[in-house]
């Protein structure tokens, strides 16, 4: 059996500029992420003339994204997420995956440390707190398909 996996090599991520005619902007020197961790909330809803605990299913809660880079100052994506920071506002978020889908959201920036030692490059992590709904978008239909 042959597996579908897709590699994670050449995924792409970005942050949305702010301003008049707002762009997205890719973030470089990535080298892991992980996020969409959130769960729905879980609605207590017994009564006393249950025979057992009834739940029923709340709202989502995407939970957060996290990436990890080598910090590159000059790397205009790791700048404005650098000012996101101080954001109280979301910023939009767009990861582009090798197989062609697009995730959509909006999130806090709520940290992106910094980090070094003995024999490493520095690198830092932001931490992103999703607000709202992540949209997944379908790989554009190739042409002559």
């Amino acid at each position: 059996m042959t597996s579908n996996a897709i590699s994670a090599q050449k995924t792409q991520f970005y942050i949305e500029s702010s301003g008049a005619a707002p762009e997205f902007v890719p973030i470089k020197e990535i080298q892991s992420y992980s996020g969409f961790d959130g769960k729905a909330s879980e609605i207590d809803v017994t009564t006393l003339d249950s025979d057992a605990k009834e739940k029923r299913k709340g709202l989502t809660d995407n939970g957060g994204f996290q990436i990890e880079v080598n910090r590159v100052y000059t790397d205009p994506g790791q700048t404005l997420l650098d000012e996101a920071q101080s954001d109280t506002e979301p910023r939009r978020f767009k990861l582009v995956l090798p197989n062609g889908w697009v995730g959509l959201f909006a999130a806090l920036v709520m940290s992106f440390d910094l980090k070094g030692g003995v024999d490493a490059v520095i690198k830092s992590s932001a931490a992103l707190s999703i607000t709202g709904k992540v949209e997944w978008q379908k790989p554009a239909a190739k042409k002559g398909a």
